[in-house]
């Protein structure tokens, strides 16, 4: 409704739902926002990593997650 209202819902697809093994939301995608506690955020990674298309993006917020997160794929221990 948003993008719409924006002039961007022909090119902008909005979808919510969960990342990981047998969600429906397995991408790829050209953007990708979270907003979950670090610790969920931190067993979901991979799924997440993966769930962006190449040259995508991927937008980590939650509590305290988007440090600790940033941290783990910074010195790549994914």
């Amino acid at each position: 409704e948003n993008a719409a209202r924006n002039g961007v819902g022909e090119v902008v697809r909005v979808t919510l739902g969960s990342i990981g093994p047998g969600t429906p939301c397995q991408g790829p995608y050209d953007l990708v926002v979270t907003n979950i506690t670090a610790p969920v955020l931190i067993e979901l990674a991979p799924a997440l990593v993966r769930a962006v298309a190449p040259g995508g993006t991927l937008i980590l917020s939650g509590v305290f997650g988007t440090w600790l997160v940033w941290g783990i794929l910074r010195h790549g221990r994914l």
